[in-house]
């Protein structure tokens, strides 16, 4: 749709549906068999509904029988039937060793796993096997949640809700028959369609008295942004390698009708060889609005809910936050900081407001002659792109479809290096 005549109709953000409902689960040490290693490892076991009757649990089991709803669990996500939460409780058939802390969250940590298949026994001991896949676990505290989620931009479970959005109308019908609902066989064909889309999401979702765990694919890469520190700049096949795969994944985005609003260079995991980028980090997003007008359906504007992102790539219209804005057009505002990043190595500006004297220059059309006073390497081309997606005005701003017709993006490619182990 071309952002010069969409009505100017203005609407409130929308949430995101949450998931029906988040599987139990217990975390405690348990017995782990690794290249012919035995080991007693802390490990996040999900727990189902058993179905036995008539016999006492094992001591393994009394464990895991003894979890007790959250009674801080917001209402959409308990929906289990009651008589199904009045039901013992046994192990699941897989379950996530827990190895090492991958960073720091808001919200709480994001760790390092292993996924676990259960080995079949003749005893009541727990006993489980390493597959030797890898997962990345964020690990979130209820309570902080109940206390900020009313307050804060970022919100941990429209984060959920958002991926949950993106799995039941892209990346599941994607997977085809090869989605069961197995959360042990759905790991590969969910990822796949993870890396094929350039978007994140869960491949579980978990949840005992104190804690949501959401569990994703690892990307052994990590971000974006510590990848560019250590490299100090990318040259321009090489961002443009990177810069395509975000914006399938924003096309991918605005198919679904999502507008990220927190698009950055932190928000994008690279994998293991660094050759995927996927965008991550939904907790700010918001279900962008339609209307129908003559029969054609069309996006409305978002009224101003409150100042959100990170400075350098928030949009003026988002960090003002008086009038309604468009949720395609901050997103793509944000892919002009990003690009500008990777092929310098410092921002544009600090943030976009007109006291800052780089912003006020780069957003009024003076980019192309910034860069030549400061003596900067940067193609005829790329100077044009960058200063169509630099305007101030969104409905200026370059539209994902001109970008992605940009003669700058139609170069050659370089991939990025493999990093050092």
């Amino acid at each position: 749709m071309n952002r010069r005549t969409y009505p100017r109709i203005v609407e409130s953000k929308r949430d995101f549906e949450a998931p029906p409902n988040i599987q139990q689960c217990k975390k405690f040490n348990t017995t782990i068999e690794s290249d012919n290693e035995v080991m007693i490892k802390e490990a996040i076991i999900p727990t189902v509904i058993d179905h036995r009757h008539h016999r006492l649990p094992s001591e393994d089991e009394e464990v895991m029988d003894d979890m007790e709803e959250d009674n801080n669990m917001e209402e959409s996500f308990t929906t289990a039937h009651s008589e199904q939460e009045s039901q013992p409780r046994k192990p699941a058939h897989y379950a996530y060793w827990v190895q090492r802390n991958l960073r720091d969250a808001i919200y709480g940590t994001v760790w390092q796993a292993e996924v676990l298949e259960r080995i079949e026994t003749d005893n009541s001991t727990l006993r489980w096997r390493a597959t030797g896949r890898k997962v990345a676990i964020k690990e979130m505290s209820w309570q902080q949640i109940q206390q900020d989620d009313d307050t804060s931009a970022e919100r941990p479970l429209q984060e959920i809700g958002a991926m949950y959005y993106m799995r039941r109308k892209k990346l599941e019908p994607y997977c085809g028959d090869g989605y069961t609902g197995d959360v042990l066989r759905d790991m590969e064909p969910l990822t796949q369609a993870m890396l094929e889309h350039h978007l994140m999401s869960y491949l579980d979702i978990l949840s005992d008295d104190d804690k949501l765990y959401l569990i994703m694919p690892f990307c052994g890469g990590g971000e974006l942004f510590d990848v560019l520190e250590k490299k100090q700049s990318f040259s321009e096949p090489q961002s443009r390698f990177i810069i395509r795969q975000v914006l399938k994944g924003v096309q991918n985005l605005q198919k679904l009708g999502i507008c990220h609003r927190d698009m950055s260079l932190e928000n994008v995991m690279l994998t293991d060889n660094c050759d995927v980028a996927l965008i991550i980090d939904f907790g700010m997003s918001l279900k962008i609005p339609y209307v129908r007008v003559d029969g054609v359906k069309q996006r409305c504007l978002i009224r101003a809910d409150r100042a959100c992102g990170k400075p350098y790539y928030c949009s003026p219209e988002v960090i003002r936050n008086r009038q309604p804005f468009d949720g395609h057009a901050v997103d793509m505002w944000a892919i002009g900081p990003m690009l500008f990043l990777l092929v310098n190595g410092f921002p544009p500006w600090e943030v976009a407001r007109t006291s800052d004297d780089r912003y006020r220059a780069f957003s009024s059309g003076q980019l192309r002659a910034v860069v030549q006073h400061w003596g900067l390497n940067l193609s005829n081309d790329l100077v044009d792109l960058l200063q169509g997606l630099f305007w101030e005005d969104p409905l200026k701003r370059l539209t994902l479809e001109e970008v992605l017709s940009h003669p700058w993006m139609q170069g050659s490619v370089e991939a990025l290096p493999v990093p050092e182990n």
